[in-house]
């Protein structure tokens, strides 16, 4: 909810007081709510009675469901990466939309997710066949990115509106099988966290390059590589015979 009514403002302010200066103001608010919420989140009490060997941690980066969940994740957070940050900007520039507008069609990214997130994770258990339902996300969010090559408001919107949903189904499902895997309870975090990483660490170049290619050639072309580059990442997936692990009993 936070990053749809920030992407609203932010294409606001960005308007006002110009890009640079809103993104150091986007900075600062960062930072004030981190201290934030530093200080007025109860802190957890430690586990003792949990302790890591090194062969689970190595069992567990080397999972190979986990790494190709990462993978599929990699390609969500790039579309979504790319929609959610260039979206308002070229609806702006480039189409001669109001910054309100704007940056209301960009929110539409968030808020379409949180409406299937929930959905989808009250029908998660049911789902067997998980890995069609992370492919078909990763596909859909791709095919969003890439309706935005169109360059009308109605396609960037329905752009924005495809990667939100596709996503908040495919993020439910991915975080969700990859909480299951075959560890421990006590180590699931740490499976969840390695997925998380897979998709933040690797995902840092797709706003170069979709810079560049907007640079050199357009905002059509840009849009229909992104759409490219995201659906590359969901192809491991397809390939593997790999299945989700069964789910094991809860430890106590």
């Amino acid at each position: 909810m936070g990053g749809g009514i920030g992407l609203f403002a932010w294409a606001i302010v960005g308007d006002s007081v110009g890009w640079q200066l809103s993104l150091a103001l986007v900075g600062a608010l960062g930072l004030v709510s981190t201290v934030f919420l530093f200080l007025n989140v109860p802190r957890d009490e430690p586990t003792h009675d949990f302790q890591l060997r090194l062969p689970d941690l190595r069992r567990i980066l080397s999972d190979r469901w986990l790494l190709l969940v990462g993978c599929v994740l990699l390609a969500f957070n790039i579309g979504n990466t790319l929609d959610a940050t260039f979206v308002e900007v070229y609806l702006h520039d480039s189409l001669g939309l109001s910054a309100g507008l704007s940056g209301g069609i960009g929110s539409l990214v968030i808020f379409c997710g949180l409406f299937t997130a929930p959905l989808a994770g009250h029908f998660h258990n049911r789902v067997v066949r998980v890995k069609l339902v992370l492919v078909v996300s990763g596909v859909a969010i791709a095919v969003g990115v890439a309706l935005a090559s169109l360059a009308t408001p109605v396609a960037v919107a329905a752009s924005a509106v495809t990667v939100g949903l596709a996503s908040g189904v495919g993020y439910t499902f991915a975080f969700g099988t990859a909480w299951h895997s075959n560890t421990q309870r006590a180590e699931r975090a740490i499976a969840l966290s390695w997925v998380n990483s897979i998709q933040l660490l690797f995902s840092f170049w797709a706003p170069y390059l979709f810079s560049f290619v907007v640079v050199g050639y357009g905002y059509q072309l840009a849009w229909l590589t992104g759409g490219l580059y995201t659906v590359v990442f969901i192809f491991p997936i397809v390939l593997s015979r790999r299945r989700p692990t069964q789910l094991q009993a809860e430890m106590p």
